[in-house]
């Protein structure tokens, strides 16, 4: 809480969660140390010490009453182009290398281009060029040209629009009432502002750093408010009643880049909560609140803001996405309740369908509820009714989940299934030509299976089958009163090109429980039966075309597993990776054959879901065989063999295929998501298959899957009618109805309700950058396959500079020269930059189409905890921990090691560092690392001792403190996702440690900025824009 505020009223300041840089001195801390190890000094906002006479231009221009305009603290352009010596391409080079050796810490080697602070990590934000050069208390101490952000409290209304503002507030507000008071006027016990003050946007934040000469630091940390006219700009009052923006939302807070976010205040344990006392921002009074405890848990469904605008033309004033990230199967953190509805039936809208939820009103003593989707009355089934007391609720509500519970599910009646539920079906394509057992891949798919036997048998209805093929198709018969399988081989290919041909009618698709003795015969013998093969061609096509066609009257899920491109019968496809070039590189991920987009409409539309493992040594053509997943809800896998050894590849594909027959699925899914009048869906991201305009159909539904919708304000006078009917919210509800594995069909409902508002400011502070840099990237994906990856990286731009220049049009001074930003988006240009810089979209032809294919699958229907990562992955140094870090704290949990800034020099080569990229985990180890710590982490004294494949840097637990905190630390990094994460290990100098270094976001890169390049060439384009 910045001092000077009072407690629990307006905006609070809330500080990034990426790894912050030194830290100015706070206010009335006395002794502060910044930098460390220096006298602490006091200077001006942005660190930089103003002439005497500027100082007394700014004492001069303090405003006069209650409104504070903002004002240009420091003219001047950014330099146009950066300067000669950074745009010169440098070859790579430590600039750690010849440094003494200390862990975790920062060594300046003087070239730099983005050097930082030895303790903590900058806040990423946007950084003018051109301020002046920072104080320095010490004499001989080198001059520290760092990033400072100033942070401070938003002012409610853009400058040009405060005056008017204040007469309406006057208007329709009585003084004494409980609305918010005029904008600008400080609250009754705030001291008076101090002199040089400004008002800004929320949380706004101006940057200072300095880049010239050859040693420049660019990347800056953030400094707490210090200064006077910082912590005396007065904040909007909040009566009681009203919302409060108590801080950021429950996946804002798990976020690294998380920003603040309003919450509900929840007085009363009803999911109506209490009617204020008076309006907000001088608007109509509002009857009710919706309380944090009936919302649909952010696990489920989260919003790329948490506050809506009200009206179409002010979302078209701040660019900013309006949609939601659903993960329908999520793993919840507590058990969602079921709902068994009376005899009656579900309780529905009958005008939209919506599901009744605790948002819904009930009337006419509870003989009658309103729908808080489409506002129709409608009549409550006799076998439902209940009294209401005097404040609308229902005397049994805190009874009924469905009434005070955001996500339940609901147990389906007979009308909402067309056949019975379907068994969990399992049906396995497997690869057996020389280049799947040559690289373990056979052995590898045989050991996850046996491995989930268990799981399989825990329903006695689950069925499995299994094809192999090669060159040929290899059918099984796997009766139960065999006394072994047997082998059913098609040598004629060609049937498959005119129909599915199925030696079998029954037997190949068979009851686990009954047939088990001959499944674990089969899979103890097919390795054998392949061993000496040298069978190179792969009929894949028919192969699915077959599995298909044996799986088709029940449904289910096909897992293919694959190493060898397809080049016999149907769905032939050609190496197009050694005729990449910049022009035709977005064609060649595009469909190559259109026979397996066939074969994908006609899967969902028999409930069939395809998985696919590629064990890719070379091209396998991802592009096409990603069509089957992303059309029928499965999910794509790429195991990129270059550089890294084939055991560990396949330890991960082991892991990664066990845990797709281990989760729960859903099975023959349907979602639909329903808005309030006024608002409509816009476009659906993710892996399925649209059916109408709003219906998709998922034949398979798990946790590793989310949908993102774009919503669109398509009728502003309905939700002005809204707020004339006391009711300033609107509801997003996705309702998903799959069958559980255990064979019953249940309809899982999501409902969360959000406030409106019209005001900037509070849309700005809103914000969850999270969300919104997911919707972003999914919305490229689909730009860089319709147009090209040039056009998605310039669209990416254009969208960060043009929220930039909106908000800075808004909320600075005509023809300012400072770029601002509120608090919310002060990583939104590092990210921006990390974006395009990422495996997605990246220029450059070291990605393999394949590689680059796989990671945007992962994007477009990952969970949101991977695609964060994939866009910023986390780095951890572990070369000398913490104290705290690799140990339990006092709630159980182990402590990671603080974040670091993906810049090379930050890399010490005495030390050893770990990268989190979402899908996988690397560990990069310097040549010079101390002896003593090779040896309590590999148990090796040099790293002359490690052969080619790194065979000796494997982490495992060792006998001694240090191995165990750095193992628990990795342990615990994995905890974070549902699925398995590899560990890859580099040493310095080893052919794959590019790999590594191409994470680095901050370094420049060929064809791409660094950062500090990227700010510059940002902060021109953003002022052009906003003051043309």
């Amino acid at each position: 809480q910045p001092q000077g505020y009072p407690q629990g009223q307006g905006y609070q300041a809330q500080q990034p969660q990426y790894p912050q840089a030194h830290m100015g001195p706070a206010q009335g801390q006395a002794g502060a140390q910044y930098p460390p190890n220096q006298p602490a000094h006091s200077t001006p906002p942005g660190g930089a010490s103003y002439p005497p006479q500027q100082q007394q231009q700014q004492q001069q221009q303090q405003p006069q009453g209650g409104g504070y305009p903002p004002q240009q603290l420091q003219s001047g352009p950014y330099p146009s182009q950066p300067q000669p010596q950074q745009q010169q391409q440098q070859p790579f080079k430590n600039p750690l290398a010849d440094a003494p050796f200390r862990p975790n810490e920062h060594v300046q080697s003087g070239k730099g281009q983005s050097s930082v602070p030895a303790a903590g990590y900058p806040a990423y934000g946007m950084a003018p060029m051109n301020a002046p050069p920072p104080v320095t208390p010490q004499a001989n101490a080198p001059p520290s040209t760092q990033q400072v952000l100033q942070q401070t409290p938003p002012s409610a209304q853009p400058p040009q629009q405060q005056q008017q503002q204040q007469q309406q507030q006057q208007q329709q507000q009585p003084t004494g009432q409980g609305g918010c008071p005029p904008q600008g006027a400080a609250p009754a016990t705030a001291p008076p502002p101090a002199a040089g003050a400004q008002a800004r946007g929320p949380g706004q934040r101006r940057v200072y750093a300095e880049l010239s000469g050859g040693g420049g630091e660019a990347a800056g940390g953030m400094a707490p408010p210090s200064a006077p006219s910082q912590q005396h700009i007065p904040m909007m009052s909040v009566p009681a009643g009203e919302y409060a923006h108590t801080g950021p939302s429950s996946p804002a807070s798990s976020s690294p880049y998380a920003s603040p976010a309003h919450s509900y205040a929840a007085p009363a344990a009803s999911p109506y909560g209490q009617a204020p006392a008076g309006g907000y921002g001088g608007a109509a009074p509002v009857e009710w609140s919706p309380s944090e405890e009936a919302q649909c848990p952010d696990t489920f469904m989260r919003t790329t803001m948490s506050t809506f605008p009200m009206s179409d033309k002010l979302l078209l004033q701040t660019g900013l996405p309006l949609g939601a990230i659903i993960e329908p199967m999520a793993v919840p953190d507590e058990k969602i309740p079921v709902v068994n509805f009376p005899q009656s039936g579900i309780v529905r809208c009958r005008k939209c369908r919506a599901y009744i939820n605790p948002f819904a009103r009930f009337i006419e003593s509870g003989k009658r509820w309103r729908c808080n989707l489409c506002a129709y009355t409608n009549e409550v089934p006799s076998d439902y009714y209940c009294m209401v007391g005097n404040d609308g609720k229902r005397y049994d509500v805190n009874e009924r989940k469905e009434l005070c519970t955001g996500c339940v599910e609901i147990i389906a009646p007979a009308e909402y299934m067309v056949r019975p539920p379907q068994p969990s079906v399992y049906f396995f394509v497997i690869d057996v030509t020389y280049t799947a057992v040559t690289t373990g891949m056979l052995s590898a798919t045989v050991s996850a299976i046996r491995r989930t036997l268990d799981r399989l048998a825990e329903d006695e209805r689950t069925k499995v089958g299994f094809i192999a093929y090669d060159e040929h198709v290899h059918f099984f018969n796997l009766r139960a009163n065999l006394s072994a399988p047997q082998m059913l081989v098609v040598p004629d290919i060609s049937v498959y090109a005119s129909s599915a041909f199925v030696p079998l009618k029954d037997d190949l698709l068979v009851n686990f429980a009954e047939s088990r003795d001959v499944v674990e015969s089969l899979l103890e013998k097919l390795p054998h039966m392949y061993a000496q093969t040298k069978v190179v061609e792969s009929a894949l096509g028919s192969a699915m075309s077959a599995a298909t066609a044996v799986v088709k009257p029940v449904g289910g899920k096909i897992l293919l597993c694959a190493a060898t491109l397809p080049s016999v019968g149907v769905g032939q496809l050609r190496v197009r990776q050694t005729a990449v070039t910049a022009e035709n590189e977005t064609e060649h991920l595009r469909l190559a054959n259109q026979w397996y987009k066939t074969l994908a409409l006609e899967q969902s539309r028999v409930q069939v879901s395809t998985d696919v493992f590629l064990f890719a040594p070379k091209h396998l053509d991802a592009a096409s065989l990603g069509v089957l997943p992303r059309i029928t809800g499965g999910e794509l896998f790429y195991y990129n063999l270059a550089g890294k050894d084939n055991t560990q590849g396949g330890r991960k594909f082991e892991e990664d295929l066990a845990s797709c027959i281990r989760r729960e699925t859903g099975f023959e899914a349907v979602m639909r998501v329903r808005c309030t009048k006024g608002i409509k869906v816009r476009d659906h991201f993710g892996n399925f298959f649209v059916r109408t305009n709003d219906l998709l159909a998922l034949p398979n539904v798990d946790r590793d899957k989310s949908v993102a919708v774009h919503l669109e304000i398509n009728d502003p006078k309905e939700l002005n009618l809204l707020r004339q009917r006391g009711d300033s919210h609107i509801t997003l509800q996705a309702a998903l109805l799959y069958t559980t594995s255990s064979g019953q069909r249940r309809i899982r409902s999501m409902t969360k309700c959000v406030p409106l508002s019209n005001v900037l400011a509070d849309i700005y502070q809103a914000v969850n950058l999270d969300t919104c840099m997911n919707l972003f990237a999914r919305i490229a994906l689909e730009k860089a396959i319709s147009s090209t990856l040039g056009d998605a990286r310039q669209a990416i731009m254009n969208k960060c500079v043009d929220i930039l220049s909106k908000y800075q049009r808004s909320f600075s001074q005509k023809h300012a020269q400072q770029l601002i930003c509120p608090n919310t988006l002060n990583a939104f240009p590092m990210l921006t930059l990390a974006l395009i810089k990422s495996t997605a979209f990246r220029q450059g032809s070291e990605i393999s189409l394949d590689e680059r294919t796989a990671v945007m699958h992962t994007i477009r229907s990952g969970p949101a905890a991977v695609s964060r990562r994939l866009i910023y992955p986390d780095m951890y140094a572990l070369g000398a921990l913490s104290e705290g870090a690799g140990r339990k704290n006092e709630a159980g949990a182990v402590v990671l090691p603080d974040a670091m800034e993906l810049a090379s020099e930050r890399i010490d080569r005495r030390g050893v560092f770990l990268i989190d990229n979402g899908i996988e985990l690397l560990m990069w180890v310097g040549k010079s690392a101390h002896p003593d710590l090779l040896r309590a982490l590999f148990n090796i004294s040099s790293l002359e001792e490690v052969d080619a494949h790194n065979t000796q840097l494997q982490l495992v637990p060792y006998d001694n403190e240090y191995s165990q905190r750095v193992n628990a630390v990795v342990d615990t990094i994995r905890a974070r996702y549902p699925n398995y994460r590899q560990l890859y290990v580099f040493k310095e100098g080893d052919r794959g440690e590019q790999y590594f270094f191409s994470f680095f976001v901050h370094d420049r890169m060929r064809g791409n900025y660094s950062y500090p390049e990227f700010l510059r060439e940002l902060q021109r384009t953003v002022l052009a824009k906003a003051w043309k």
